[in-house]
Order: C-alpha cells, then sequence, then structure tokens
C-alpha cells in the first residue's frame, strides 16, 4: 500500500499465502510474495519473493484495491485497544498520516467497527462468553450481583436466548450505604444492532465531593416499560437498603407506566420524582420562550412553598397556558418545595449524563466487551475518588470540599442573624432575619433536637442552614455536630474504602 502497487490474491489457505501483482495479467509484471505458516512456531514466513515491479505505478488515488475495511481494522487494533472511543476522523487521519491515502468516511467506519471485531470478537461470539465472564467476576468478586432474563428460541427447549441481563459489583453496593438514599438513572444508546443499554444508574453522594457512585448496568432489547419494570426490580431487590429511596428520571412512558405497576413505588418503599431539567426542555419545546423557560426552573428549584408561589404568579401574569401545564403536572414529581423531602436537593439527572460521556466508548463494544469496560471504568473510579479522599485526610479536614464551602457561607450569614428566643429544653429557637435588600424582617423556627429548621434547606439539602447554626452557636454546638454523616470525609473514606474490586482472571481461566 505505502508503495502504490495493488496485488492480486492467487492461493489463500490456513497454512499457504500467495500473491501477484494486480497488473500481472496485463503488463507481465514479475512482483511475486509467497508465504507459509511455520509447523512448530506459527508464525508466518516469507518463502519467496519477487520484489520488483515491472509495470508502471498508475494514478489511485482513494481507491486502492488493497486498502480494505481489514487492513484499515488491523492497522486500528492498538489504537483500539487503549480507547474505544475511537471517532472516524481519528481513523482517516491515521492511515493518511501512514499511508497518505484519504479514506472515504465510510470505509473507515466499517475499518473501525473490524477492529472490535479483531480485538474483542463479534456480538456473536460475545453473546456466548458472558455467562464465562459473569462467572468469573462474581467468584473474583462475591456479593456482585447478576441477574438474566431469557426467552427460549424455536430451536429447542436448550436453546435460549438473552433478553435482558443486570448487573453490579460488590464495592458498589456496600459505598451506597453511606450515600444518600437518590438514585437517578438514564438509558443511552448502542451504536450497533439497534440495542439499548440502560447505564450508568447511579445514586448521588451529596456534599460527598460532588461525585457519582456507579450502582447498577443493564442491557435490555428496547426501552419499554417492561424493561424499565425489570431493571428497577432488580434495582430494589440487589441495590436499595434505605427504607425510602428517592429514583429520579426523565418522563419517558416507559419510564411512568414501570413507575405506576411497580409495587415497591405503591407500599412507598421506593419514590419517583422526575429530573427538572427535562420537564423544563419539555415545557420549552411546547411554548418557545426562553425567559419562560428560566422562570419554571427558578420554580422548580425554590424551597419554600410561598417562593414557589410566587414564581408561578409571574409566569401565570405572563402567559396563563403556560402556568396551566406547569400546574397540571403533579408538584411533588418536579418541584422541591412540595416533594416530601426525597430528593436531598437533587432535582436534574446531568451528571448521569456526565457519567454516560465518561462510558460512551463502551457503546460501539460487543456485550462482554461492555461488561467488562463497566467493571475496569468502576474500579478506576473508586481508585481516583480514594486518592482524592487520602488528599483531604492529609490536609487534616473533616468536611468534603462542598460542605466546607456551604459552611463558609451559610456562617456568614449567621453572623447577622439574631437570636430571639431559644428553649434549652426542646432545643427550639426563634431566629430573626434583618432582609436589607427588601426593607424587611422575618423569622425563621429551628429546631436541632429534630434537625428542621422552616427556612426548608435543613430537610431539603441535608445540610444544616445559617439559621440552625445561629441556634447551634448558643449551646456551643458545631457545625459537624449538626451534618448528616454523608457530607464527612470519614463517609467518604467507608464509602470507597469499606470493600475492594479483585481483578477478573484471563478469558482462557473462564468457566
Amino acid at each position: 500500500v505505502c508503495t502504490k502497487y495493488e496485488f492480486r490474491v492467487l492461493e489463500s489457505s490456513p497454512t499457504r499465502w500467495v500473491t501477484i501483482c494486480y497488473k500481472a495479467r496485463e503488463t507481465g509484471c514479475s512482483w511475486r510474495c509467497r508465504a507459509i505458516k511455520g509447523k512448530r512456531e506459527g508464525f508466518w514466513y516469507i518463502s519467496q519473493l519477487h520484489n520488483a515491479h515491472t509495470c508502471r505505478v498508475g494514478d489511485i488515488g482513494e481507491a486502492h484495491r488493497n486498502l480494505t475495511a481489514l487492513f484499515i481494522g488491523n492497522e486500528l487494533m492498538d489504537r483500539v485497544r487503549i480507547s474505544a472511543d475511537i471517532s472516524v476522523a481519528v481513523a482517516t487521519q491515521h492511515i493518511y498520516a501512514t499511508y497518505s491515502y484519504v479514506v472515504p468516511y465510510k470505509k473507515a467506519w466499517y475499518g473501525i467497527q473490524r477492529a472490535f471485531e479483531l480485538v474483542h470478537g463479534t456480538w456473536e461470539s460475545s453473546i456466548q462468553k458472558l455467562p464465562g465472564f459473569f462467572t468469573a467476576m462474581t467468584t473474583a468478586n462475591p456479593g456482585s450481583p447478576v441477574m438474566f432474563e431469557v426467552l427460549q428460541t424455536d430451536r429447542g427447549p436448550a436453546d435460549m436466548m438473552i433478553r435482558y441481563v443486570f448487573w453490579s459489583f460488590k464495592p458498589c453496593i456496600d459505598a451506597y450505604r453511606y450515600c444518600s438514599p437518590v438514585i437517578a438513572v438514564d438509558a443511552t444508546h448502542l451504536y450497533a444492532r439497534q440495542v439499548r443499554i440502560c447505564n450508568p444508574f447511579v445514586a448521588f453522594l451529596y456534599y460527598g465531593g460532588g461525585h457519582l457512585l456507579p450502582l447498577g448496568f443493564a442491557l435490555v432489547d428496547t426501552e419499554s416499560a417492561e424493561a424499565w419494570a425489570w431493571f428497577l426490580n432488580c434495582i430494589d431487590v440487589c441495590i436499595t437498603r434505605h427504607p425510602e429511596t428517592c429514583i429520579i428520571s426523565d418522563q419517558s412512558a416507559g419510564m411512568k407506566k414501570a413507575v405506576r405497576g411497580m409495587t415497591a413505588f405503591r407500599e412507598g418503599r421506593l419514590h419517583h420524582r422526575w429530573c427538572l431539567r427535562h420537564l423544563v426542555s419539555n415545557f420549552n419545546k411546547k411554548f418557545n420562550n426562553t425567559e419562560l423557560k428560566e422562570m419554571a426552573y427558578r420554580a422548580g428549584s425554590m424551597v419554600a412553598i410561598s417562593d414557589f408561589r410566587a414564581e408561578m404568579e409571574k409566569i401565570k401574569q405572563m402567559n396563563e397556558a403556560a402556568y396551566s401545564w406547569l400546574v397540571r403536572k403533579p408538584l411533588k414529581k418536579w418541584t422541591l418545595s412540595h416533594d416530601e423531602d426525597r430528593r436531598c436537593g437533587n432535582m436534574t439527572t446531568n451528571l448521569v449524563e456526565c457519567m454516560n460521556n465518561v462510558l460512551k466508548g463502551a457503546r460501539r463494544l460487543p456485550i462482554t466487551a461492555i461488561a467488562h469496560m463497566s467493571f475496569v471504568k468502576c474500579w478506576e473510579f473508586f481508585c481516583s475518588r480514594r486518592d482524592e479522599i487520602n488528599s483531604m485526610t492529609d490536609n487534616i479536614q473533616s468536611l468534603t470540599p462542598p460542605a466546607l464551602a456551604f459552611y463558609e457561607n451559610a456562617l456568614k450569614k449567621a453572623m447577622s442573624h439574631q437570636l430571639q428566643l431559644f428553649d434549652r429544653h426542646s432545643l427550639r429557637a426563634i431566629i430573626i432575619i434583618h432582609d436589607v435588600s427588601r426593607a424587611r424582617e422575618y423569622r425563621q423556627f429551628v429546631d436541632l433536637r429534630r434537625q428542621t429548621c422552616s427556612c426548608g434547606y435543613w430537610t431539603k439539602y441535608r445540610v444544616p442552614c445559617s439559621h440552625a447554626l445561629r441556634a447551634a452557636k448558643k449551646i456551643n454546638m458545631t457545625f459537624d455536630d449538626l451534618l448528616i454523616k454523608t457530607s464527612t470525609i470519614e463517609s467518604l473514606r467507608l464509602a470507597y474504602c469499606s470493600s475492594e474490586f479483585q481483578p477478573v482472571p484471563n478469558e482462557e481461566d473462564w468457566s
């Protein structure tokens, strides 16, 4: 290919490969190459080579006969091993830099697919390997749940087809015990076979460093109500240990139907909430008004019911149809002020989509490679978080950076608050706040024993507000005394260091 000559294969067998110049029949060119496979080592040897072409080099352009998708795939194998997220642009640039050919987009795309097949195998062969991988993974990491949903084919009772598969990892499940009981779920697409992969399903570590904890993964045939119900049931059975866990998702029809049909939601063990960003996006598609969109987002994010009503009134005055569209939606599903303190302040699934981008390269892979990549990525994720936690510990810091920032901001506000009344018996207080911007004075009622404040922030965000800090100062209580455990570095350390990943054996050792 580099010399811009083309060749024709005369003979190709498991032990012998013979080629001649493509123009040999026209020009009588004597170039010829013969290779054989060694009997012992298994390597190929060139046994005969007429290295000189007697024909002239033609103008081949982009259509070199031997620059096939398989050839390109072999060239890209090393890159695919390093990163699964390789683009067509990267592939064409690599071929041009190496061989000075501009490969058409379609051929480069097929070359990438062949590279993945050469490294990871085909989809068909990968499906056959999947049970072996999960057996090896669960043997090395006991307590990691794997669940299959299979269908019987027409070829006999022993022939089964995988419909759904769910998996998680023991360290992720153990870490969830130290997190807020909020799980955000999302779905993305594979680039091949028209299959969907629901990933990642994660729990928010609110004020735990601003990070996500990947919890569970699933491969399903379609994003239907049945598939969502099956996945959520796996989450309920295998992962959730908190008596009341909040699930945040978009408003897809399949998800809504799945939630309505699940006993866990009807009994109150699971609570469903909508991603505010998705709702506002649908709202904007309906009314196409940026100002209204921003007002709707502010309304959903308000902590106090009075502030929510004030913002909704502004929307009503501007567009009554938009107001009616919003109030028809169940308020507890999309507003922080009416969500019954389930969200822990998490309004969107934006961070889930960030994690989807991290695993974007997995979408090109066959099924077993996807499962293996999720294992490796989760392990890498835990390693990076442990390094961050160790650096925090070295600085003798008890609060995570977000909790520390919240504390410093709340402390500044608390200094301007006035303590009107403090009951040492019940640990209740009345705090007077002077709002200079609105030229008014108002009161908030704090209960240190129940960890509540009438402003709503303490229960909504699970972090002490400035009013609580002012009341706690009366009896020398600190921010740490009022803080829930998920905002401390010790809780993070327990989450990421309580159990460890163990390596999965090589494929040759899978049973």
